[in-house]
């Protein structure tokens, strides 16, 4: 991808395969590409299936996002994994081992900045 001359990576907030964080050093790698050819990541806003928080609040764990309640569009679908996201990389020290490494929030609003 980087030899094609990708100029940005699009990743969805929230764990990976159900919960694995992103900045997990298995990761690294990824992360070690990135860095060295200052291609920054991008997280937009997505379904990000948190089937166990629906699961726990008797949700349908994995509606359509278009037939998603409220309590899934504010907890599975808003704030939350935007913010779990930036948290993981930041309480994982991704920016200390990963340094020319930029995260970017596309369409995730800001409301939660204040609150992160």
């Amino acid at each position: 991808m980087l030899a094609a001359g990708v100029r940005l990576v699009h990743i969805r907030p929230g764990p990976v395969g159900g919960g694995m964080s992103l900045a997990d050093p298995w990761y690294d790698p990824f992360w070690a590409r990135l860095n060295e050819a200052g291609v920054p990541v991008a997280f937009h806003i997505a379904d990000n299936r948190y089937a166990d928080v629906s699961l726990a609040w008797g949700e349908d764990p994995d509606p359509p996002v278009r037939e998603m309640s409220a309590f899934q569009w504010a907890f599975v679908h808003g704030d939350r994994p935007i913010m779990e996201t930036f948290g993981a990389l930041l309480y994982g020290n991704m920016f200390a081992r990963f340094p020319n490494l930029r995260a970017l929030s596309i369409e995730n609003g800001s409301d939660w900045v204040a609150t992160f």
